[in-house]
């Protein structure tokens, strides 16, 4: 360990002889006289050389004081260690001096960003100031709104909701500006100012996030109120129409005019083909307002529409059965085809009902005459077909007979317990600012004027089905006129004629077309048992997804499918309320349905579709 202490002490020795000849070396560079002392100036010229600064004089004079006796001219080589540390203090006393100006020149360039940037800020606030006060003029706004929904002005509402909604834009895109002012003062700034900065606009974004926040629930109720006043509007403008429509239909009849063209040129008393407001007042006012059930004519019982098409049951087909038998009596004598003849009669009298039997039996005797010797082998066991058939089909006939009496005694029994439905009446109110708003509304497109097919559209009635009734061929009930078909619960139907009123039962009766298949004929609206259909129908709902167009065609095909979204007025979504203006009716381009129709929520007028070319359906009844 001795050994191993005297090595340490020897390199330590080692090391120290060096760092002395080192300095030893320095020193002798810069004694100039080599006298072995560094004077003054020496000393000034070995802080430059070494250290890189210039000594202030009066710490060069300290330095000298300190190291330099009086009875020598420099520093000796014994006091150069001395000299070299106050000549490194001396150069840290320097540069602290050096950053301390450093320091103060960035806290002045700071200072003057601060008061730069802080103007800029203080803009900034008036900015978002104004926004704030545009912010509190919409809630304002909202406030009027919810004012006018209680005095029930739906009028007055979407006018505030559409000015509530300019000021709301106008607000968001004031915060909007603010938003973005604020933000771009951020541009450039880095480190401790951007710090500051932040801290400085903080609360400025927070009450900006806020009026956002303000601006989105006065949207909101906004929107809220409009859609409400809308649909008030619409359901106001709705009863107006209805009421209207019955006046209409009333007074024509009373009037005693054949269609409503002819009560359209009465009405029209400039005869220019339109009616201008006093025109459409002025017959309101003269109108019949209490109304009545008109009575059927008796002569009219028995007068019937001209059906579209025939139904398919055995009665309607008679002269079809008795063309097919003629031609089936006159067939080749062939076993097989005299067979089918024979079993194809069998089949129909086997449908007879009680009114068709008597003659489908003649001429299954005829076919049977004729057909049944050519049945060769199979003579015998047809003769069999043909026992039993007739068999079966008499049992029916009996059934069915026995039933529908049984069914005539049981209402028979029901009407003379019920007795005759007592004459209704009815006494409408239109007071002249409901016809006022009536007239604005219909003539909005045609420039102040209702023009001939409006009127005719504010004169059409739907009602809808609520409980089976039949369609009958001509204005009589079903037990003297012949039934078209049967109207099933919720089918809506477009009243042609009526309602007028039977005297003989008291039964409301109307002239109506069926909006399932255009079947025309009449129906009874009510009894003295039941209610059959009820006012209403015109409605729809949206329960697929699908688009307002323009224009009735849609034109799919690829090379113009761009063109689709150009026709396109707007969405209509799931839920939405719409008034049918025309009947559906099937594009033969696209293959689907489609009507035209009003939109409750905005009273856009366009054609949507109803049924796609699949079977998918968009718009029900409501």
């Amino acid at each position: 360990n001795r050994i191993k202490d005297l090595g340490e002490v020897v390199v330590k020795r080692g090391k120290a002889q060096r760092r002395t000849e080192g300095m030893q070396t320095i020193f002798d560079k810069y004694d100039c006289d080599k006298d072995g002392l560094l004077s003054r100036e020496e000393i000034d010229a070995y802080a430059v050389g070494e250290f890189g600064c210039e000594v202030p004089p009066a710490t060069l004079d300290i330095i000298v004081g300190n190291n330099i006796s009086t009875d020598k001219n420099g520093v000796e080589f014994s006091k150069f260690f001395w000299v070299k540390m106050a000549v490194g203090v001396a150069r840290e006393g320097i540069r602290d001096d050096q950053r301390q100006q450093e320091k103060k020149r960035q806290e002045e360039e700071m200072a003057s960003k601060k008061a730069l940037l802080k103007s800029q800020v203080d803009e900034r606030a008036v900015v978002v100031n104004r926004a704030e006060k545009e912010v509190a003029a919409a809630e304002a706004q909202v406030q009027e709104l919810r004012a006018k929904a209680k005095e029930d002005a739906f009028e007055d509402m979407i006018s505030i909701a559409k000015l509530t909604e300019v000021m709301v834009e106008t607000a968001k895109s004031s915060v909007k500006d603010s938003k973005e002012q604020l933000e771009s003062l951020n541009d450039g700034a880095v480190g401790d100012l951007k710090n500051w900065l932040v801290t400085e606009t903080k609360l400025l974004g927070v009450r900006l996030g806020r009026m956002e926040a303000r601006l989105l629930r006065v949207e909101t109720i906004s929107k809220q109120f409009r859609g409400e006043a809308t649909k008030r509007k619409s359901s106001e403008l709705d009863r107006l129409k209805r009421i209207a429509a019955k006046v209409i239909r009333y007074n024509q009849m009373h009037r005693r005019h054949p269609t409503l063209r002819d009560l359209f040129d009465e009405i029209d008393s400039k005869a220019d083909g339109q009616l201008d407001e006093e025109e459409f007042l002025a017959f309101f006012q003269a109108a019949e307002m209490v109304i009545r059930d008109l009575e059927i004519p008796t002569e009219a019982a028995d007068e019937a529409p001209l059906a579209e098409e025939e139904t398919k049951d055995p009665a309607a087909s008679e002269d079809a059965s008795g063309a097919e038998s003629a031609e089936a009596a006159k067939e080749p004598t062939d076993e097989k085809k005299a067979s089918v003849a024979i079993r194809r009669a069998i089949q129909k009298l086997r449908v007879a009902t009680p009114d068709t039997f008597d003659q489908l039996h003649v001429e299954f005797e005829e076919i049977v005459k004729h057909q049944l010797e050519n049945t060769g082998s199979q003579k015998e066991s047809m003769q069999a077909e043909i026992n039993k058939g007739v068999d079966l089909a008499r049992k029916r006939v009996e059934r069915l007979r026995a039933e529908r009496e049984a069914k005539e005694q049981e209402t028979a029994t029901a009407e003379v317990a019920s007795g005759p439905l007592e004459p209704r009446e009815e006494t409408l109110e239109l007071p002249a600012a409901g016809i006022g708003r009536l007239f604005k509304h219909l003539s909005a497109e045609s420039n102040g004027f209702i023009t001939r097919e409006a009127f005719f559209q504010l004169a059409r009635i739907f009602m809808r089905v609520v409980k089976e009734v039949p369609l009958t061929h001509g204005s009589g009930t079903c037990k003297t006129s012949e039934v078209l078909r049967m109207l099933a619960a919720k089918e809506v139907v477009e009243v042609l004629h009526g309602p007028m009123r039977d005297p003989a039962t008291g039964s409301v009766r109307i002239e109506a077309r069926t909006f399932k298949d255009t079947r025309q004929g009449w129906a009874t609206v009510v009894d003295a048992k039941a209610s059959f259909i009820k006012e209403g129908g015109q409605m729809f709902k949206v329960v697929k997804e699908t688009i307002l167009t323009a224009v009735f065609d849609l034109e799919l095909t690829q090379s113009q499918t761009s063109n689709l979204m150009k026709q396109s007025k707007r969405k209509l979504k799931v839920g939405e309320i719409l008034e049918a203006l025309t009947w559906p009716v099937k594009d033969q381009k696209s293959g689907l349905m489609r009507m035209q129709v009003r939109a409750l929520n905005d009273d856009l007028v366009g054609f949507a579709t109803t049924v796609g070319n699949q079977g998918a359906v968009f718009i029900d009844l409501y």
